[in-house]
């Protein structure tokens, strides 16, 4: 008779000793036992660990290099410091002498602003008159034909005021005086130069404006570092 491998091997699985019955075989399977099933949380703590274990020395890092940055700008905002302190002293210093020059040139009086003048130096110290033809006389103070009882109702020119007629004379008193109207009107009037107490205009005011004071520069000692 002949013999089957399979049941060489022994009888297969539901058949009895004369191999009758259906035929199954019994299949051994050799893998290991599977592994417990880990826990979230436990999968999520172990992550966090390695995650610190490996971002750890770089925030060590970053933080020394922080420190010194602030440490560098500290020392580089004290050099700064000091050399605006000294650019400061240098600054009050220029800004002394300057005064002091400035004071030196002028008349030694205190600027007022917007006061009357008829030249520079009455502005006093660093002032500037401003007006138009400053310091020059003014044939304009005195009116033809203006009523009057003296000459200074005529702008102060002598001998302008006709007592007969009562009206002020002034071109003819000029070509009187030698200025007639061409000259008059070349190398006198806005042209010849005068002062508030002169006689140099024949009675007639000066040209007068306004001071303009320049802003001093105002000096403030620096304060020493503290050690």
């Amino acid at each position: 008779s002949k013999t089957f491998p399979s049941l060489a091997r022994g009888p297969l699985k539901g058949t009895d000793s004369a191999g009758r019955g259906s035929v199954s075989r019994r299949v051994h399977h050799s893998s290991s036992p599977p592994l417990p099933q880990l826990k979230p949380r436990l999968l999520a703590t172990i992550r966090m660990l390695a995650y610190s274990v490996f971002f750890f020395p770089l925030l060590v890092a970053s933080a020394l290099a922080q420190d010194a940055t602030t440490a560098a700008a500290a020392i580089e905002a004290t050099a700064t410091t000091v050399e605006g302190s000294g650019a400061a002293a240098t600054a009050d210093v220029s800004s002394t002498t300057a005064t002091t020059t400035a004071a030196a040139a002028g008349n030694g009086t205190k600027c007022e602003a917007w006061s009357v003048c008829s030249s520079a130096d009455d502005c006093g110290t660093g002032g500037t008159c401003l007006g138009a033809f400053v310091g020059k006389c003014n044939c304009n103070a005195c009116i033809n034909f203006w009523l009057c009882k003296e000459d200074a109702a005529c702008g102060g020119l002598k001998g302008a005021c006709d007592l007969k007629s009562g009206t002020c004379r002034c071109w003819e008193t000029l070509e009187k005086a030698g200025f007639p109207f061409i000259k008059a009107a070349t190398e006198l009037c806005n042209a010849k130069a005068c002062t508030a107490d002169s006689a140099d205009c024949l009675g007639l005011p000066c040209n007068t404006g306004r001071c303009v004071c320049k802003v001093q520069p105002v000096t403030t000692t620096p304060k020493p570092l503290k050690p």
